[in-house]
C-alpha cells in the first residue's frame, strides 16, 4: 500500500473530535447551571436514542428499505420518505415514552426537556461522527505505520476489498471535509433539543397530546429533505443548507411552544 495519511487531514480529524465534545459539554454545562437540572434527563436521553434508534429502529428499517429496493425501478423518494418516517415514529416515540414514564417526575423542571434533548443529541454524535472518527485515527495510523497490508491479510476478499477501498478513501480525502460532519451536527443537536421540548409539552400540558404526531412529522421531514437530496446527488452545500432551513423549523416550533406553554404557566 502505496499512499499515506497527511498530518493535515489527522489533525483535521483530532479537531473535529473536539469540536463534537465541545457540542455536547458546552449545552449540557449551560442548562445544568440555567435550569439546575437532573443528571438523569440527561442520562436517559442517552440510553433512549440507543435503544429506540439504533436498537429497535434499525433492523425494520433496514428490512423495509432492502425491499424497496428490490423492485424493478426503486422510487428513490418513498425510500427516503420510510427511512425518515421510521426515524421520526422510533425516536419521538422514546421521547414520548422517557417524558411519560421514566421522567415523569422530573416534570415540574422544564429544563429537563432541553437536557434529555442534549443527553439523544449528544449520543446521536457519538456514534455517528466520534466513533467514526477514532476508526478514521485507527486506520490513519495503521497506513503511516505501515502495517495496513497486514490487516488486509487476514480478511475475506470482500471484506479486504471494502476495507481498502476505506484506506484509500481516507488517505485521498481533502482534511476539511471532515468538517462538514460538525456542521451537520449542529443543527441536528438543535433539532433533537427543539423536538424534546416539543414532546415535553405533549406530555405535560393537558390537551396537548396532538404535538405529539407533530414532533413527528417535523423529525421526519428533518430526516426526508436531506436524505431524498443524497440519494439524488444534490451538491453537500446544498445539502446542508437544506438541514438547517429543517431544523430551523423544528427550533421555532419548539420556542413557540416553550414561550406559550412554559413561560406563561411560570408566570401564574
Amino acid at each position: 500500500m502505496t499512499f499515506s495519511v497527511s498530518s493535515a487531514t489527522i489533525a483535521c480529524i483530532w479537531i473535529v473530535l473536539f469540536l463534537c465534545a465541545a457540542l455536547v459539554i458546552v449545552p449540557f454545562i449551560l442548562v445544568k447551571r440555567k435550569f439546575k437540572t437532573d443528571l438523569l434527563s440527561f442520562i436517559t436521553g442517552v440510553f433512549i436514542f440507543a435503544f429506540f434508534a439504533i436498537g429497535l429502529e434499525t433492523a425494520p428499517k433496514q428490512l423495509l428499505v432492502a425491499s424497496l429496493l428490490s423492485g424493478p425501478a426503486p422510487k428513490m423518494w418513498l425510500v427516503a420518505l420510510v427511512s425518515a418516517l421510521m426515524a421520526g415514529i422510533f425516536e419521538e416515540s422514546g421521547r414520548f415514552f422517557a417524558f411519560s414514564v421514566l421522567l415523569k417526575k422530573h416534570r415540574s423542571n422544564d429544563g429537563n426537556a432541553l437536557m434529555y434533548g442534549i443527553g439523544h443529541g449528544g449520543c446521536e454524535v457519538v456514534m455517528i461522527v466520534m466513533l467514526s472518527m477514532i476508526n478514521n485515527l485507527a486506520y490513519a495510523s495503521a497506513i503511516n505505520a505501515g502495517t495496513a497490508e497486514t490487516m488486509l491479510a487476514g480478511l475475506e476478499e470482500t471484506q479486504a476489498m471494502a476495507l481498502g477501498a476505506a484506506f484509500e478513501q481516507l488517505a485521498t480525502a481533502t482534511p476539511g471535509l471532515f468538517f462538514v460532519s460538525v456542521v451537520e451536527r449542529i443543527a441536528a443537536v438543535a433539532a433533537h433539543i427543539s423536538l424534546s421540548v416539543v414532546v415535553w409539552a405533549a406530555c405535560k400540558v393537558p390537551g396537548k397530546k396532538w404535538l405529539f404526531p407533530i414532533a413527528i412529522l417535523l423529525h421526519t421531514w428533518l430526516d426526508f429533505v436531506p436524505g431524498l437530496c443524497s440519494l439524488n446527488g444534490v451538491p453537500t452545500g446544498l445539502i446542508e443548507f437544506l438541514v438547517y432551513l429543517c431544523a430551523a423549523l423544528c427550533v421555532v416550533a419548539a420556542i413557540r411552544v416553550w414561550k406559550k406553554e412554559f413561560l406563561r404557566s411560570s408566570q401564574i
